[in-house]
């Protein structure tokens, strides 16, 4: 008897309903799409034509590069959670339903599977149990289904229904016998059957699954024997590559802490869960220590914007672990976590991306245009590869041998003394301190010899660009501040953990910092009203809310409740770029590589010179450190401008240049005795200038009784540019005044009502007008060098 079933669909067959309607959509949309009405396609993905600029197609690129990125970790640490749920391997009993085991398909894909596909897709049904590869029609072996399937009595004699098209076809997908499909073509509805009148063995068989209860399962036929177990159908065993995530190494079991307990005596209660109770993950990105450095168990979590996850600052007491040293330390950095708001949203940070600027001078003078105004410039799209926190990976990429001593900052030793937190130690001990957890430190001056300063930077640092654009011109400077070459580059290297407390860069330099490892929480300062301040008391009046301040046993800080504060978190390959006089801080979640340098760029020395201004009245309390070459460069950086008349300058730096090389004093520190040499013997110049030779050996009075003047000599360079810069002042009728400010009290200043250069527009930030210096400059260069 022939009971093969031939499943080809004919013309006169029923289709379901389903099918039958996106059919007949199908043609409506192709009848559309002839006559010229083609619909629009689905999920358009958005070209450049979309976007108004270059710049908002790139920031449109790289928010959906990062969006792809988040969410393959995302799916990688829930399929890391699913691999840890323990195995099922216990065996089942006769009728026993157990959970569906995945079958391996054989290697080749059969026929039958690629027909299996085209059905799937006309009548929308699961795909149907397949018969064994060793499967023969009219074969006399034994016949055993795969094992997963459930055991199902099918003795006694059953009939195979009839498909009804108004019926869902997915309630016959477990009648089917599998050992009658053995037709390429999608099954078809086929015509009632009479019931089998064939004896069923005396052997039971198994079925593929349970079906249900409306239909009975087919009897066997005598022509078919059950072939012999297939070993393609084997359950496949656990694979060895995908073992269940061990617990990380980072964190100890925690010892019982009070702080865990919804306590209100409890000194910070930002999650009351211990470390490894890790908070939801949808959605947030977590910036955690690295697995290599052990810290605190007892360190709480905060999340940044609700966006990044990060430990606070934690170093436990030998006696009692659950007690924080740096308490402090994390009450602020909690405090600035929940008050942070995301750059994005800041009116003084602007994003720009590599790929929007071909030419290396392009992107210099466009960050110039915003340093000019008091921007932080976030670039992002630098590829670069990462620098270990080893002795290995310092040594082959800044040539620091481990033995080297270096200079660290360290929290504990903060928290006694804010301004001696120094120990000195060698690089390596450095290193080594990572794995302790009672270390928490950094190194803010490791040397670096020019490694990664990015390309650009040969066209924004135009202080640098003084230093070698004279060379020939004043033979007699035969020596370059070694000061100078350390300020353009230079090294930060931290633990996880330290906080950067607030500050603004020392002698008005603008900062670029290019992150080679770990990620960065850069936030920017910037008090309510910062830009319509009208005078210079009330600027340093609103500075004074970031000063560090020691009464009784304790050092402090002040925190301004009325600044704006914003988040940059910056990662590897992005480089921050910050103009002048820019308060902020900085905390390091994890172990991190820097490479930083100092700047100056003529838009925006307007910011340089109240930067100055306000160290020498509060000296030694914001800055990181002082630079002796600062002055110097300055004065390289006036002689350049009549060679470079073709370029933009504004009237508010110009002004600003001119006042400091002109009267330096109010610019220096009187105690820093490096300058005093220079200083008397500018102040001697200046009397020769003004009185003459002649009058001076007639009976002026001699300004410089102090030996020290005898071993400094003003060089060319100097003579040179206090000339120029009286010039331009006169010439370009530069108002060079300023309001006097003396400091009073702890955040109390006053000031005179002084025509002050700075705030002649507002905001006082701005830049002002441009100025033609045309050939002017270049007539006067030309007579300085004949002289």
């Amino acid at each position: 008897m022939d009971i093969t079933n031939n499943t080809s669909p004919s013309k006169d067959s029923p289709m379901p309903p389903a099918a039958t309607v996106k059919i007949k959509v199908a043609r409506r949309k192709k009848a559309k799409a002839q006559d010229g009405d083609k619909p629009p396609p689905k999920n358009k993905a958005k070209v450049r034509e979309d976007f108004e600029s270059d710049e908002a197609w790139f920031a449109h690129k790289h928010r959906r590069k990062k969006k792809n990125e988040n969410m393959a970790k995302l799916r990688e640490q829930k399929k890391l959670e699913n691999l840890g749920s323990p195995a099922r391997d216990t065996e089942l009993a006769p009728g026993q339903a157990g959970p569906s085991v995945p079958k391996p398909r054989p290697k080749g894909k059969r026929k039958s599977e690629a027909t299996e596909g085209t059905a799937r897709k006309r009548y929308k049904t699961e795909p149907s149990p397949q018969p064994s590869p060793e499967f023969i029609q009219g074969s006399s072996k034994d016949c055993t289904l795969p094992s997963t399937s459930v055991p199902t009595d099918v003795s006694k004699s059953s009939s195979i229904a009839t498909r009804d098209p108004n019926i869902d076809p997915r309630l016959y997908e477990d009648t089917r016998d599998p050992r009658t499909e053995t037709s390429n073509a999608p099954p078809s509805p086929a015509p009632p059957l009479a019931p089998s009148t064939v004896e069923s063995p005396t052997k039971e068989t198994e079925c593929p699954r349970e079906a249900p209860e409306q239909f009975e399962p087919p009897e066997p036929s005598p022509h078919f024997e059950p072939p012999e177990p297939s070993p393609h159908f084997e359950p496949p065993e656990p694979s060895p590559h995908f073992e269940p995530p061990e617990p990380s190494p980072r964190f100890e079991t925690p010892e019982p802490s009070p702080h865990f307990e919804d306590s209100p005596d409890s000194p910070l209660t930002v999650i009351q869960t211990p470390p490894n109770s890790r908070l939801p993950s949808s959605g947030i990105i977590d910036l955690l220590p690295d697995p290599d450095v052990k810290v605190s168990s007892f360190a709480k979590e905060v999340v940044w914007g609700g966006r990044y996850r990060t430990l606070l600052p934690w170093i436990s007491r030998s006696n009692k672990r659950s007690h924080n040293l740096l308490e402090y330390d994390a009450e602020h950095v909690k405090q600035l976590a929940e008050t942070v708001k995301d750059a994005d949203e800041c009116p003084f940070i602007t994003t720009l991306y590599k790929a929007s600027f071909p030419l290396k001078s392009k992107l210099a003078d466009r960050i110039q245009e915003e340093l000019a105004h008091g921007k932080t410039v976030v670039l992002k799209g630098w590829e670069v590869e990462e620098v270990p926190l080893t002795t290995e990976g310092v040594f082959e990429n800044f040539q620091l041998r481990k033995d080297f001593p270096v200079t660290v900052h360290d929290s504990l030793q903060r928290k006694q003394n804010f301004q001696l937190s120094h120990i000195i130690m060698p690089f390596e001990q450095f290193v080594k301190n990572t794995q302790d957890e009672k270390c928490i430190q950094c190194i803010l001056d490791c040397p670096n010899k020019g490694a990664f300063i990015p390309s650009f930077m040969e066209h924004l640092d135009e202080g640098h660009h003084g230093w070698f654009h004279l060379h020939e011109a004043y033979d007699d400077r035969v020596a370059m501040s070694i000061d100078a070459v350390k300020t353009r580059s230079w090294t930060l290297l931290h633990q996880p953990l330290f906080h950067t407390y607030s500050h603004h860069d020392a002698d008005g330099y603008a900062t670029w910092s290019f992150v080679l490892k770990g990620a960065k929480i850069w936030v920017e300062l910037r008090p309510s009203g910062y830009e319509l301040v009208k005078d210079r008391a009330g600027l340093f009046a609103m500075h004074s809310d970031y000063h560090h301040r020691y009464t009784g046993d304790k050092w402090w800080y002040k925190y301004g409740e009325t600044s704006d504060r914003y988040a940059i978190y910056a990662e590897q390959g992005d480089i921050i770029v910050q103009a002048p006089n820019a308060w902020h801080e900085v905390y390091s979640p994890n172990k991190s590589v820097v490479a930083g340098g100092h700047l100056y760029t003529y838009n925006a020395l307007h910011l340089t010179e109240i930067n100055r201004y306000y160290d020498t009245i509060y000296p030694f309390q914001v800055t990181n450190q002082s630079h002796v070459s600062a002055q110097l460069t300055l004065v390289r950086m006036l002689l350049v401008i009549p060679d470079r008349t073709d370029k933009v300058y504004y009237r508010k730096p110009v002004t600003a240049l001119c006042r400091m090389i002109l009267m330096p004093h109010e610019y220096i520190d009187p105690s820093d005795n490096q300058y005093d040499g220079y200083l008397r013997a500018l102040e001697q110049f200046k009397l020769d200038e003004e009185l003459g030779s002649e009058k001076k050996k007639s009976g002026a009075p001699d300004l410089n009784p102090n030996p020290l003047s005898s071993t400094y000599t003003l060089h060319e360079d100097e003579k040179d540019a206090y000339r120029l810069a009286k010039f331009m002042v006169k010439k370009y009728k530069l108002n060079i005044r300023v309001s006097r400010v003396k400091r009073i009290g702890d955040g109390v200043y006053e000031g005179t009502a002084d025509d002050d250069y700075l705030f002649e527009n507002l905001p006082w930030m701005d830049p002002g007008p441009r100025l033609n210096f045309g050939k002017d400059l270049n007539a006067y260069r030309i007579k300085t060098k004949k002289k």
